[in-house]
């Protein structure tokens, strides 16, 4: 189950271990991960993860930056040693260095045979710059056996799991399901560079988008691949199923597979060499498909229809069960002037966020629960209601990768009486704050009354009249387009909006931002 909590993250070395290769140091918890990403003299050791860790908790690190790459730097500050995450989770990972290279768990990892293996990330947020991956930014080594999901963000040579690979052993047995977007090019479901390093048995399931040289496997490809797949969404100005541009030397695709009702190409640019095969969504769900061309599906790959949506999966590697998002409660109900709304669900999967829309309009967001079997309840209320009117209420929930399921099953219409009268004068912040150039204001009044709301500009000076009549009491909205009285629209700046009625008066700012 994945809840995010902030907590405080220190440096404390592993209880067990000595870092050699008869016994590794062992890693039980993001304090111990976050000693190694500190020590320095550590990254030419071996470490094991004994334990699933939580690392939501760095997204307070370094200021909000978040987690600061093992060994960060290309060459001379690099990670040296061996991590084996022996199928254990990390969960929540974020970075958010848009001006830094080489950014990921691991920043560089550059000492052949260095290996990484049997590492699982799940939830991260990451951005970097150049050479950003989610398990290293770049990679001199071995990866076996690691996945990702999440979202992965930056400018070149961006890929789900690596920026870029250099030389080294096989990249085997690996997927990727984050979603992954890029301002520049070299962008990748596996690596957004390939280079030296063959690839084999691997598979891409996150979407993928970046400006030239897009691919579902890698974006740039020096290296041979083999046996490996993607099913992903790429856009882009050079985009292939399998690879976005190929070099011509000593380069091959072969035995390879792309969703071919996602994209029409596999191999967009350069070099076509070896072989690799367009097919339907349908005729990746059978494994015949993969068997013809001499996959082996006794020890490495399976099919099932209720893993990995269907497709093809590792034996050595299962992907994440995904748990739908049940709801099985949804009410909307007046009180007090307002309107509650709360719900209640059995189970989440990557559920980052709900969002509440009113009259299809989203009025509100709630966190989700991230991934959970166990139910959950959830409320939101509703304050800026209208006596008489009617509303209709519908609820979404929004994954880390953004995409939106919106429960239209379960919308709920609410009549807001007319004696929905409030106690007490209220002059409400209006919505949105700051805002261009539409922004609405709402009030309540216990008793009729003369009304008047106008907007002033910093320096005091009145530029529209909103409302000035007798008026009801009741909940009441009113409309400021971002005009003054000559119909004019005013400029970006601070505003004072003010509420005259009887003995009660009150005012609030608010910001125009063009």
């Amino acid at each position: 189950m994945y809840i995010s909590t902030l907590f405080a993250i220190t440096a404390v070395p592993p209880a067990n271990g000595d870092g050699s290769s008869g016994n590794p140091y062992q890693i039980a918890n993001i304090d111990n991960l976050y000693w190694i990403s500190q020590t320095s003299s550590s990254w030419d050791k071996y470490f094991i993860q004994t334990a699933d860790i939580d690392a939501s908790g760095t997204i307070a690190l370094d200021g909000g930056a978040g987690w600061n790459p093992i060994g960060p730097t290309w060459w001379y500050s690099d990670f040296k040693g061996y991590y084996d995450g022996q199928d254990y989770n990390i969960d929540g990972l974020f970075i958010n260095r848009p001006s830094t290279d080489y950014v990921g768990l691991f920043g560089d990892v550059w000492n052949d045979p260095s290996i990484l293996q049997n590492i699982h990330l799940s939830h991260v947020n990451i951005t970097g710059k150049d050479n950003v991956g989610s398990i290293a930014g770049c990679l001199y080594g071995n990866l076996s056996n690691c996945s990702a999901e999440g979202t992965v963000n930056g400018e070149r040579y961006v890929g789900g799991l690596i920026g870029t690979t250099c030389n080294g052993t096989p990249v085997s047995c690996c997927y990727n399901n984050a979603t992954i977007t890029s301002s520049g090019k070299n962008v990748g479901g596996i690596c957004g560079q390939a280079e030296s390093i063959p690839l084999e048995n691997c598979y891409n399931t996150g979407k993928i988008s970046g400006v030239s040289n897009v691919g579902g496997i890698a974006g740039y490809n020096m290296m041979i691949i083999t046996n490996s797949y993607s099913t992903a969404s790429i856009s882009g100005s050079i985009c292939g199923g399998l690879v976005g541009y190929q070099e011509e030397m000593m380069t091959t695709v072969d035995n390879c597979i792309w969703n071919s009702d996602t994209i029409s190409t596999g191999i967009a640019s350069g070099s076509n060499s070896g072989t690799s095969y367009g097919k339907t969504t349908a005729e990746m769900k059978i494994q015949t498909t993969y068997m013809a061309l001499g996959w082996d599906f006794t020890s490495i790959w399976s099919v099932d229809e209720n893993i990995n949506n269907g497709y093809s999966y590792l034996q050595t590697n299962l992907p994440e069960e995904a748990l739908p998002i049940i709801l099985s409660e949804f009410k909307a109900e007046q009180e007090n002037g307002n309107v509650l709304i709360s719900w209640k669900t059995e189970s989440e999967t990557n559920n980052a966020r709900f969002l509440i829309y009113r009259d299809g309009e989203v009025i509100g967001t709630i966190e989700g629960a991230g991934t959970s079997s166990e139910s959950h309840h959830y409320s939101f209320t509703d304050s800026e209601v209208i006596s008489g009117n009617s509303y209709t209420y519908v609820l979404a929930d929004l994954s880390y990768a953004n995409e939106e399921v919106i429960h239209e099953d379960f919308a709920v219409t609410v009549n807001i009486s007319e004696n929905n009268i409030p106690l007490e004068f209220i002059l409400e912040a209006n919505y949105p704050n700051p805002f261009n150039p539409i922004t609405t204001i709402n009030y309540a009044l216990p008793k009729n009354g003369p009304v008047t709301l106008n907007v002033y500009d910093i320096t005091g000076n009145k530029i529209r009249i909103l409302v000035d009549q007798e008026q009801s009491a009741g909940y009441r909205s009113v409309v400021w387009d971002g005009r003054n009285n000559e119909g004019i629209e005013v400029n970006s700046g601070m505003y004072i909006f003010r509420i005259t009625t009887g003995d009660y008066s009150d005012s609030r700012k608010m910001l125009m931002i063009k």
